[in-house]
């Protein structure tokens, strides 16, 4: 298994992700990717996680905090980023739970009762 890194910039996606502040990090086994996690830097000091994604049957494995923990440290070290955000829905409990458990707080004033649209944010040391 390893984790790899790179900036959006092949086939599909830079079709649809080209973008020169996006990053992804994934997970891949035998050629098979097993979980994803993008980082868009916002603004100078802020960026967002996007496109958490994990396949099924690795959920609870721990890919998703090897990913997050990369996406820290690249945060920190080369964006410089002082917070992430990230949005997510009630019904994604289990995704809730896992940006709770590692440090994301939510903002519950931007929390959408109409989607069920919930905020975290993070401020990074």
């Amino acid at each position: 298994m390893k984790i790899g890194f790179e900036i959006f910039s092949k086939n599909y996606l830079e079709k649809n992700y080209n973008d020169e502040n996006l990053y992804i990090w994934y997970i891949e086994q035998e050629g098979k990717i097993l979980a994803t996690m993008m980082l868009k830097k916002l603004e100078d000091s802020v960026g967002r996680i996007e496109n958490v994604c994990c396949d099924i049957e690795y959920r609870g494995k721990g890919l998703a905090k090897q990913l997050l923990d990369e996406v820290f440290s690249f945060a920190v070290q080369t964006l410089n980023l002082e917070k992430l955000q990230l949005g997510t829905y009630e019904s994604l409990g289990r995704a809730i739970n896992f940006y709770l458990k590692n440090g994301f707080v939510e903002k519950e004033e931007l929390r959408n009762y109409t989607t069920h649209a919930r905020y975290y944010e993070m401020i990074l040391n």
